[in-house]
């Protein structure tokens, strides 16, 4: 996904204005590039420079917030300086996952052996994809789905283990699809404890 942004340097009258050399991602998760330099006359006697920069995101960037800082270096009366610039953004999923996560608090030992969860997955394009295959990072969490079927909506089957007493359980179910814009979804799956 590439964004373009613009760094202006202006100068009044005969006054020297400053070059912009080159930018660079101080950040793995964004490359940033810059493009030509445009000069330009506005009015009151002012000149720009304009560059354009082009701030491309790592593939799979992770959903949520993300930031990266993008130093710019530049020439003025002889001398080479830099700044920072602090960028933000925000990746959104292309799916609805409901619920987002499961989440299971303390267990009495009178309660089943194993607990059932559904997950519904969809496209927010309501377009048909295929789940591909589900797997769990935890061998205490099944998971299971129709696979290779193309549909709107797709429900996971999250069955969890619950027989460990008293020890936490953390992991993910992994649901990988067909959808080149976004190959990977996470569903975070925790117990706190069971109470022998």
């Amino acid at each position: 996904m590439d964004r373009v942004v613009g760094l202006t340097a202006e100068a009044r009258g005969d006054a020297e204005l400053p070059k912009i050399l080159f930018v660079t991602s101080r950040t793995g998760n964004a490359k940033a590039e810059c493009g030509e330099t445009r000069t330009q006359s506005i009015e009151d006697g002012v000149t720009r420079n304009r560059r354009e920069v082009r701030i491309t995101l790592a593939p799979g960037a992770s959903r949520g917030p993300q930031a990266a800082t993008i130093a710019a270096r530049y020439m003025h009366r002889g001398q080479e300086f830099e700044t920072s610039l602090w960028l933000t953004w925000a990746v959104q999923s292309s799916f609805d996952v409901t619920p987002k996560r499961i989440f299971v608090g303390t267990l009495t030992s009178s309660e089943d052996e194993r607990l059932e969860r559904k997950v519904t997955v969809k496209r927010l394009d309501d377009q048909p994809f295929e789940i591909r295959r589900v797997l769990a990072t935890d061998p205490a969490i099944g998971c299971y789905a129709k696979l290779n079927s193309l549909a709107k909506n797709h429900e996971i089957r999250i069955v969890i283990a619950t027989g460990r007493g008293g020890s936490l359980l953390a992991g993910d179910v992994i649901v990988e699809t067909d959808y080149s814009a976004e190959q990977t979804l996470t569903v975070p799956v925790t117990v706190l404890s069971k109470v022998p």
